[in-house]
């Protein structure tokens, strides 16, 4: 995700999440140039991790898929459709101040993962 946002051609600062039937996942997004959307190659272990964290993490029954993966300078957010739920990855390692949007504060429940 930091990869291709540091390309500078996201329309936005997230990616699109597709899941096949088969549990694979591919990711695209809007070229802010062409307005084209652009697949996203992945390796093969970024590929394998990915589906990981939307098999382990996503789908527990509540409808909770993840569709987004948002980024920001200093974190990447994997979130679902309605943005009530997401998993956050900081660079420093750091506490996140801000969950989807680092321009409100709002209230947030925090559990830190392994």
């Amino acid at each position: 995700a930091y990869r291709e946002f540091s390309k500078g051609q996201m329309k936005d600062s997230y990616i699109l999440v597709s899941e096949n039937s088969d549990g694979t996942v591919h990711l695209s997004y809007e070229n802010f140039k062409t307005e084209d959307m652009v697949e996203v190659t992945m390796s093969q272990r970024e590929k394998k991790s990915l589906e990981k964290i939307n098999a382990n993490a996503f789908h527990q029954g509540d409808m909770a898929y993840l569709s987004v993966i948002r980024v920001y300078k200093d974190q990447v957010e994997f979130k679902i459709e309605n943005g009530l739920y997401s998993l956050v990855n900081r660079r420093d390692g750091h506490k996140p101040k801000y969950v989807n949007t680092p321009d409100t504060k709002r209230h947030f429940k925090l559990k830190k993962i392994s």
